[in-house]
């Protein structure tokens, strides 16, 4: 082989005509310091405590498909009936308010209304007491404010009741229903019983002995009373002071506390 023409060594020329130079040597390995190959490398060193922090700080994670999730590691599921439960228990808090002040208006508009009847109700009307002067009359009753729940005692707590003997002896009484009944006091009568009752008052027994006739439509049914103002006497044994009867026969006379009402009939 003969001698290497000189020419070989001459530097390429690219197409351009412009001159190429190719290094060799220990600098053609070393990298330039214009290029920055470190300038993908992140900035700061990873850290896995960081990153748990990171996803249980953020509401909405992904999963490892990059979809949402709920949060706390939910399902969508489980998440819809949190969701679904929490909405009820407002809803229902807010209903439950409404109804309870509308019952509670409600309330408070009846108990108005029952004020509102008994104070425009008529005032009760009571008989008057028997006046010894002569024959009372029932439909002269006055007029007064009548007593709400009265509770009257029991009788097994009284001793007598009132009887304004010996003045209503030789008066009479007249009924409701047009009867009329003549007083006599210290008469006793015993047996001939159609029916009995506890009476506070002398006007009620006689009332009910009229109120009998008129159920049984007999005039004459019941035709008399005794009515017993002593009551510890009658009631313990008897559970009665008022005793309605179809009798006219006198078994004692001149006895202390104690009346006879005679139906008259002429």
């Amino acid at each position: 082989m003969g001698p290497r023409d000189n020419t070989d060594l001459q530097p390429p020329f690219s197409p351009a005509g412009l001159e190429v130079t190719i290094p060799s040597g220990p600098e053609a390995q070393k990298p330039s310091d214009s290029h920055n190959y470190n300038r993908l490398a992140p900035s700061s060193t990873f850290n896995p405590d960081k990153q748990k922090d990171f996803k249980a700080n953020n509401d909405i994670v992904q999963d490892h498909n990059g979809r949402s999730r709920p949060p706390y590691g939910l399902s969508f599921i489980a998440f819809t009936c949190v969701v679904m439960l929490v909405t009820a228990i407002v809803v229902g808090a807010a209903v439950g308010g409404g109804l309870g002040s509308s019952l509670a208006h409600e309330r408070n508009e009846n108990e108005a209304l029952r004020q509102s009847i008994i104070a425009s109700a008529p005032s009760c009307s009571t008989s008057p007491p028997l006046s010894p002067s002569g024959t009372v009359s029932s439909a002269t009753a006055t007029s007064t404010t009548g007593l709400v729940d009265y509770v009257v005692a029991a009788p097994d707590t009284i001793d007598t009741v009132e009887l304004e003997c010996p003045g209503l002896d030789g008066t009479s009484y007249l009924t409701v229903r047009g009867q009329t009944f003549d007083l006599h006091c210290g008469d006793e009568m015993h047996g001939d019983d159609v029916g009995a009752l506890m009476a506070y008052r002398l006007p009620d027994c006689i009332e009910a002995c009229s109120y009998m006739n008129r159920v049984w439509a007999n005039a004459t049914f019941c035709n008399a009373v005794l009515f017993v103002a002593d009551v510890q006497r009658t009631y313990p044994l008897q559970r009665t002071n008022c005793f309605l009867k179809n009798a006219t026969t006198i078994s004692a006379t001149n006895r202390e506390h104690v009346l006879r009402a005679q139906l008259n009939t002429g």
